[in-house]
């Protein structure tokens, strides 16, 4: 078929000059683009949506005195490399490898799944009206070039001008219409972003160097001007690296009731990009051309058509019911002085290859008809289509088909100017972004690969300053689930992404899992010569094994060994003889009464050099001229001979443990913890004085200076188990932000993150499914608590959770290990039995 270029399509583009977001067109109107940031609302926060939807309308309703606007939603390229670029100047040099193997990784992955990787941008552009306009900018355009062909040629050949201030008078406008829209926070575009988007019809789909194409236009508005071609009803753009193929797809019919379609959410299913334009009319409300008068005419012939169609028995009764419910929804709507528009809606998909366009045409077109939306195939209109949908193009002629006509509230059902991102905008890669309320039953994968909507890391993102949006400073971190849901497989992946940067990072591991499985890891990549980073990751680790068997680990949780500030060294000792005995009893409260000054007297002695721990105060007591008191520390005498014990109550001849290395895993053998909800053992409260050496362990690395530390603490639950467990953990979490030190609890609750006394806040929550604690997580996660909230929380599969970030937002993700060679590292369940493969 022969092609139709874009000379004889009878449209040209109008632009004059552009400054910051104004811009001049040939008809000297002037118009402002304004970016509007997107606001975060999850699938399932009706409430969210709502205030959006409201908010839209408010600002929207503002307009009318422009008479017209439009919206854009735009597929902007999402070049990942420059934020990898950013995350890799804080690589610890001696993991790096890793690092950039990583994310090497994660580029080459995503160019083999996608097309593009692609962010969409919001703009919403107002025509700009004012009562007087600049005499000199009349007299700068010639009142008798109302030809379009002419115009442009006397523009070319240099004899049109305009005054360089033409914008100076717009600029107070500009900005009152920033305040009008305020509901939205509208952003005021720079000059090369203005131009840049107004570029976008031409660009979709190519490959280009964004400065290089805004700054030929800043040279010249003759640069504006970009070759395309129309053939068999696609639109083919091209440049120097290529072509790309696009298709218009105007909106013919959408159902009566739209409220709750969310039409532009529900396009966020789609891997691929799509372009929504929409140009907007506000009708007058008198007059015979007004929507009232035709409303009226309308009424007239439906009544007759009705008529006809009952005695017919017509096919046609339904539709043409429906269309006068519809005329009476707007004669209602405009007696309750409601504004009404007419707008043209436009989809607009992509691709660089022709058959895979047609691919998603068909596609789009399938899935718009489950929701009784009507798109038209235009294939004769498309060159007119492509150039009526510029920006500030506000004439759209001979497509009547095509006009919608609804209260701006109704217009606003659309649900415009929603977020779907999770997570920081430069990181590692954790996951990507579920859209789905149903399970996946099981198939994580498929999960992910139906997203392409990616979630990213970064630890210390939270204390940083001109953070854009955040809502905390809180670098603290949790996460949360029953045991078989993921959580230890995100901790871990947390872990190693947090140990490639430079930060001192410690892992406490109670299970004693982690050394087993990485060294074995090890071992088999030597074996195989396979993925040496990984193996040179490893051995950066410093394993740490607390035996209370072996004599040399005896003493390395003594609070003399490790506590430097002598007032923490006097709380843990007290929080580890109350755990072992009854502070309330009156014996003991004489016990303790003499306990604090001993404790006092062996930290003087420590400051003088002298090797003393607890049993050195024990063994001092023991000659206190109380019975009672004697007694007692006789009593823990003897109780710390115990194998356990050893590892916190010594005579101070071991040294602590020694965290010279950047990355230490210290794990603990022979542990015994309560299960949650259950009163301790006496055996289960001596692994309990262990846990709380652990966590002031804790407290001391992460306060010893201000560089970036952070703490793992898995099975952190058996804090909450006793009240001396829940204040060691108050004294752990205070240790943050004014320190640069990130705590990260692993847990089986929410309820362990916090307590009535203390309002200490976690910036970041990773919750994994718990059937029995729905309503208290969502709670904590400040997701209403809905039929459908609970069913998209507990439709979780294995290796999903929902989390919460450091702004504010919440969305269900899907956990990704981006680099096969770190997957053996963070598997906690490992078979080599066939017969438990599920997928034969």
């Amino acid at each position: 078929m022969k092609k139709q270029s874009k000379k004889n399509c009878g449209v040209k583009n109008r632009f004059i000059d552009f400054h910051d977001n104004l811009v001049l067109m040939e008809d000297r109107s002037v118009y402002a683009i304004y970016g509007i940031p997107p606001a975060m609302v999850s699938q399932i926060d009706e409430e969210g949506r709502t205030t959006l939807k409201d908010y839209t309308a408010s600002a929207l309703n503002k307009l009318t005195l422009n008479k017209n606007f439009e919206l854009y939603r735009y597929a902007m390229d999402l070049n990942l490399f420059p934020m990898f670029e950013t995350l890799s100047k804080d690589f610890s040099e001696d993991t790096q490898d890793l690092a950039i193997e990583i994310c090497n990784t994660v580029l080459s992955n995503l160019e083999d799944s996608f097309e593009y990787q692609f962010d969409y941008k919001y703009y919403l552009v107002v025509p700009l009206r004012t009562a007087k306009v600049s005499s000199d900018l009349k007299a700068s355009f010639d009142a008798g070039l109302t030809d379009l062909k002419e115009a442009v040629s006397q523009f070319f050949s240099k004899t049109l001008d305009y005054p360089v201030n033409w914008y100076e008078e717009f600029e107070t406008i500009a900005q009152d219409m920033s305040l009008n829209l305020s509901y939205l926070s509208p952003v005021r575009l720079k000059v090369a972003e203005t131009i840049f988007v107004a570029l976008h019809p031409y660009l979709r789909g190519l490959t280009f160097d964004k400065d290089f194409e805004v700054n030929q236009v800043k040279n010249s508005i003759i640069n504006f001007e970009r070759p395309i071609d129309v053939e068999a009803g696609h639109v083919i753009s091209q440049n120097a690296h290529g072509k790309s193929y696009s298709e218009n797809l105007p909106v013919v019919y959408f159902p009566k009731n739209i409220a709750h379609l969310h039409f532009l959410e529900l396009l966020n299913n789609f891997t691929f990009p799509i372009d929504v334009s929409v140009k907007a009319y506000f009708e007058p409300t008198k007059g015979s051309l007004s929507i009232t008068g035709q409303n009226n005419r309308a009424s007239k012939r439906f009544k007759n058509t009705i008529i006809e169609a009952d005695d017919a028995d017509s096919g046609q009764k339904n539709s043409v019911m429906e269309a006068k419910y519809l005329s009476d929804d707007l004669k209602k709507a405009v007696d309750a002085k409601q504004n009404i528009i007419s707008y043209f809606f436009v989809l607009t998909p992509f691709s660089k290859d022709l058959e895979e366009l047609e691919r998603r045409v068909n596609q789009l077109m399938e899935f718009c008809a489950q929701y009784q939306i009507e798109l038209g195939v235009a294939r004769t209109q498309q060159a007119s289509l492509f150039f009526e949908n510029f920006p500030c193009q506000d004439k759209v002629t001979g497509h009547k088909n095509y006009r919608q006509v609804s209260t701006v509230e109704t217009f606003c059902e659309h649900l415009f100017f929603v977020d779907t991102r999770l997570g920081e905008r430069v990181g590692f890669l954790l996951g990507r972004l579920d859209q789905q309320i149903a399970s996946w039953r099981g198939e994580i994968q498929s999960a992910i690969d139906s997203s392409n909507n990616l979630v990213f890391t970064n630890p210390f993102l939270a204390n940083k300053q001109k953070v854009k949006d955040k809502v905390t400073n809180n670098l603290h971190f949790g996460i949360v689930g029953e045991t078989g849901g993921g959580k230890s497989f995100l901790a871990k992946l947390l872990f190693i992404y947090c140990s490639l940067i430079k930060s001192r990072v410690l892992y406490i591991d109670p299970k004693a899992e982690m050394r087993k499985q990485f060294e074995k890891v090890r071992e088999n990549y030597l074996k195989q010569k396979i993925f040496p980073e990984v193996v040179n990751y490893i051995n950066s680790i410093n394993f740490v094994t607390l035996d209370p068997n072996d004599s040399k680990n005896a003493g390395v949780l003594d609070p003399f060994n490790f506590c430097a500030k002598p007032a923490d060294c006097a709380d843990l000792a007290e929080s580890m003889v109350a755990q072992l005995i009854n502070s309330e009893n009156n014996e003991n409260l004489d016990f303790f009464a003499s306990f604090k000054p001993a404790i006092d007297l062996f930290i003087e002695k420590r400051n003088k050099g002298e090797r003393v721990g607890m049993r050195s105060v024990f063994r001092h007591l023991t000659k206190d001229p109380d019975e009672s008191v004697a007694k007692t520390a006789n009593y823990l005498l003897a109780m710390s001979n115990d194998s356990m014990l050893s590892l916190s109550f010594s005579e101070g001849s071991n040294d602590s443990v020694k965290l010279d290395s950047r990355i230490t895993v210290v794990e603990i053998k022979g542990l015994d913890l309560p299960n949650e909800g259950m009163a301790p053992t006496r055996a289960q409260k001596k692994s309990l004085v262990v846990m709380y050496a652990l966590g002031y362990f804790c407290i001391e690395f992460g306060s010893k200076d201000k560089k970036e530390t952070i703490e793992f603490f898995d099975e952190a639950w058996f804090f909450k188990t006793t009240p001396v467990g829940r204040q060691v953990l108050k004294r752990m979490k205070r240790v943050g932000r004014s320190e640069n030190n990130a705590l990260g609890l692993i847990t089986q609750s929410v309820k362990d993150f916090e307590s009535e006394d203390d309002d200490t806040s976690f910036g970041k929550i990773f919750a994994f499914t718990t059937p029995n604690k729905l309503d208290e997580t969502l709670n904590f996660m400040r997701v209403p608590v809905t039929k459908y909230s609970k069913a998209w929380f507990k439709n979780c599969t294995m290796g999903q959770c929902i989390a919460l970030d450091i702004f504010g937002k919440t969305g269900r993700m899907s956990v990704e290990c981006p680099y096969d060679g770190l997957f053996p590292l963070l598997e906690t369940v490992q078979s080599e039995l066939v017969s438990t493969d599920n997928r034969i």
